[in-house]
């Protein structure tokens, strides 16, 4: 890895995590690149910063890749003025050219001419919102998790106020989605209605919702949804108000249809946090959740975007025999992470006490100042009770006793519980990512999308400027320009063959899926149908299915006392037994195999976006060609504007 800081006045390579922890002075705003492009090297490392508490907002670590496309992305947004002023001229002078068109007597050939300006037109006119978008990218961020992880109480500290119902006996059943107000009011609409209901305070919003909630939970009929709701939300106190938030539908209760509503947040924003309950690490329900949102994240590109919170983690402090430090925890819970899905290798988990920010910022809000500055321990009583309408005092006098029994802390104040409670790095790092990262893969993306049009618009202005070079030649020059578009047309013809060819297929890696099949569908088909027999083979059903009566009969026996006589044994394993360890099998089955074609595809998808690439370049080449021997050999320009130079590359 390299290491530089303050704009490269200080650099560095580094092998070790401990060299690098020595130059690290916490105070030098300072980049980390990794040179191998390993994200779980990067994860790593970030992981390791959290540990000692180094403040992530003074370092940017990133792969080389990602070095590359931020600086992609710099370049592209300082050319971003001139790329839209000049799609304003070339639409001015196609409408020009379409008003002289206009005079010629009516043919084919001008109808066609007509028609390609048009298209170029519409070309420019898709280039400009492209544009346009990447100037005002609107970052979106959610938070995910399975029901009571404390994923509410940890929106309500992103957006700075209690707006999201965080009762114990209410979950989340729909996503609420959260944006700054426009006209410092409080506003709700439900997604399927034209109605807007308007608030002057927080308590009759936060109220309104609440209602909402309970009428969900009792709403069987309705499989206890809501329709999303808009959230407009006054506060001038937090960092995230130019972001749109979403609070997702825990996925994990039973007879709802939560999962679909939070798989849908899950597709639209750029960066999400899902969190996990420090007492319940994993549980077989958030296991599955995670494996589909990774497939959604792969197929979408968003390789920075899922970051994981182990909230609650005050509760070490409630079991006298559990260790009070949460890293051993974070540790085991990367490993099982891992287990669940290789691609999550590279998580990065944030150990946080969302309850702890919020006690912290309510205290604050509702004007205790005592806590401004540090003050002993001892003292947090006496403030407790001097203040006894604002409840969350008591947790937090509750917790000050824990940092001072458990860590020998003997003074305390507002930032000292919030640095412990995890939040504000949690908070700091989601900012990163979406304005950074998640920027870099959103700009990425739009300059992939303006390349292609920019390839269209560059044929069709190539094409019209022949024609109207060819209406001005006499008999000899046009034998000779049409014998150069001729040779061009079958040079090009060639190049767009629908058959991968083999230098298409040279460009791949040796490993790579699309070469291993020789680019042939059927063999394609051939290896998926292999790796799904091999899923389901029957040997290997009969052997699981097999494995899991046992396992399921040995736990009932060892779950039974005293003598097993006939009746017990009749009642070790029965028929629903079957059927349920059956059931779960096929789901396992079902969602191994789903997986594995997504993945398949994804790698497919990668192989063809490079030969596609690969493919254009070969055509700019000759449309380059064709141009220069018009120009030299016929003294053929074109007129229209072309776009300004600038790197396009793939959004892979």
């Amino acid at each position: 890895m390299t290491y530089s800081s303050n704009g490269g006045t200080r650099s560095g390579k580094f092998n070790s995590m401990s060299g690098l922890i020595n130059e690290l002075d916490g105070e030098d705003y300072c980049k980390i690149v990794i040179e191998n492009d390993d994200r779980v090297q990067l994860a790593f490392i970030v992981q390791q910063l959290i540990f000692i508490d180094y403040p992530l907002t003074k370092v940017d670590i990133l792969l080389r890749k990602e070095e590359r496309d931020a600086d992609r992305t710099k370049r592209f947004m300082k050319k971003v003025d001139e790329l839209s002023d000049n799609c304003e001229l070339a639409c001015r002078k196609l409408q020009e050219l379409i008003c002289n068109t206009e005079n010629e007597n009516e043919t084919p050939e001008r109808a066609d001419r007509i028609n390609d300006i048009k298209k170029t037109c519409e070309s420019f006119d898709k280039i400009n919102g492209l544009i346009q978008k990447s100037k005002d990218v609107e970052l979106k961020f959610a938070v995910a998790a399975s029901k009571k992880a404390g994923k509410s109480v940890i929106v309500n500290c992103f957006l700075g106020e209690e707006i999201a119902p965080t009762s114990t006996e209410l979950a989340t059943p729909n996503n609420c989605i959260y944006k700054k107000s426009h006209d410092n009011k409080y506003h709700l609409q439900l997604e399927n209605s034209d109605n807007t209901k308007d608030f002057e305070s927080r308590e009759g919003i936060y109220d309104e919702i609440e209602r909402y909630f309970r009428n969900a939970q009792n709403d069987k009929d309705g499989k206890f949804a809501l329709p999303d709701m808009n959230i407009e939300y006054v506060s001038d106190e937090n960092n995230y108000s130019t972001y749109t938030i979403y609070d997702t539908a825990g996925p994990d209760a039973a007879g709802t249809s939560h999962k679909e509503v939070a798989e849908k947040a899950m597709e639209k924003c750029d960066v999400a946090v899902f969190a996990i309950d420090y007492s319940k690490y994993l549980t077989e329900s958030e296991e599955e959740y995670l494996n589909e949102i990774k497939a959604l994240f792969t197929k979408q590109k968003k390789f920075h975007s899922l970051i994981f919170a182990l909230n609650k983690i005050d509760v070490r402090y409630t079991d006298v025999k559990s260790p009070k430090s949460f890293v051993s925890s974070v540790d085991f819970l990367k490993t099982r992470m891992g287990n669940i899905n290789e691609k999550y290798k590279d998580c990065i988990v944030f150990p946080t006490c969302s309850l702890e920010y919020f006690s912290a910022i309510e205290a604050e809000k509702a004007g205790v100042t005592e806590l401004i500055s540090e003050i002993p321990i001892s003292e947090m009583r006496n403030i407790k009770f001097a203040h006894r309408d604002v409840k969350s005092l008591a947790w937090l006098h509750t917790h000050s006793e824990n940092l001072d029994y458990y860590h020998g802390i003997d003074k305390i104040s507002y930032d000292t519980f919030k640095k412990d409670s995890g939040m504000p790095a949690l908070m700091s790092y989601v900012s990163y990512v979406a304005q950074s990262k998640a920027r870099d893969e959103i700009v990425n993306n739009i300059t992939y999308q303006i390349s292609q049009q920019k390839q269209a618009i560059e044929s069709i202005i190539g094409y019209i400027s022949t024609i109207e070079a060819l209406i001005n030649a006499d008999d000899e020059k046009i034998g000779e320009i049409s014998a150069i578009l001729k040779d061009y047309t079958e040079k090009v013809a060639a190049i767009l063959n629908e058959k991968f060819t083999e230098k298409d297929l040279d460009i791949l890696e040796q490993g790579s899926l699309l070469k291993l099949c020789n680019g042939d569908y059927k063999s394609f088909m051939d290896y998926q149908s292999g790796i799904i027999e091999k899923i389901c083979s029957r040997n290997l059903v009969t052997e699981k299915l097999y494995g899991r009566v046992l396992t399921k009969i040995w736990e009932r026996i060892n779950g039974t006392t005293g003598y097993i006589d006939g009746h017990k044994i009749d009642n070790l394993f029965k028929k629903d037994d079957f059927y349920e360890i059956v059931s779960d099998m096929i789901n396992k089955m079902k969602n191994d195999g789903v997986i594995n074609i997504r993945d398949t595809l994804n790698i497919i998808s990668d192989d063809v976006k490079k030969i596609a690439m690969y493919r254009q370049e070969k055509l700019r080449i000759e449309s380059d060609r064709c141009r220069e021997r018009l120009e030299k050999e016929h003294y053929i320009s074109i007129d229209l504007p072309s776009m300004p130079e600038f790197e396009f590359s793939a959004a892979v």
